[in-house]
């Protein structure tokens, strides 16, 4: 494992991280949740703190409870934290998917999910005592 992080740093790269990268990390047929998309464009908070020898196996993988896999993402972090950041993703994906077989209307549904995690981010950050950071 590399370099461990406080809460505040990874809620940092998470927030930062999501909101550079324009929209959600979900598989497109379904709207799956994914830690990284196939194609390594997008992460969930998750796949942004995750130590970077991990990203590569996380690929495949849709939505699973970061609790279950805590020992292998991020040990150095809480539990309820890193769940906290993957609900402010994945409902933040379920507030906004269309109800669409042919999937996001993008750029407007990329807009409609980052305006509803930032909300979400928002509130771990009081429930955490956080800081939201500066979007560059």
């Amino acid at each position: 494992m590399g370099m461990t992080l406080t809460e505040q740093e990874a809620f940092d790269k998470a927030y930062l991280g999501v909101i550079a990268q324009g929209g959600p990390a979900v598989e497109m047929m379904g709207g799956s949740c994914k830690y990284i998309t196939n194609d390594g464009s997008r992460s969930c908070g998750i796949g942004h703190i995750m130590d970077p020898t991990l990203r590569d196996s996380m690929t495949y993988m849709t939505y699973a409870n970061v609790g279950s896999l805590s020992d292998k993402v991020r040990p150095d972090l809480p539990i309820d934290f890193m769940e906290s950041l993957q609900k402010a993703h994945d409902l933040s994906v379920l507030d906004t998917w269309p109800n669409s077989k042919s999937g996001p209307l993008k750029p407007a549904y990329d807009r409609a999910f980052l305006d509803i995690f930032k909300m979400r981010m928002s509130q771990v950050a009081t429930e955490y005592g956080l800081e939201i950071p500066n979007v560059k």
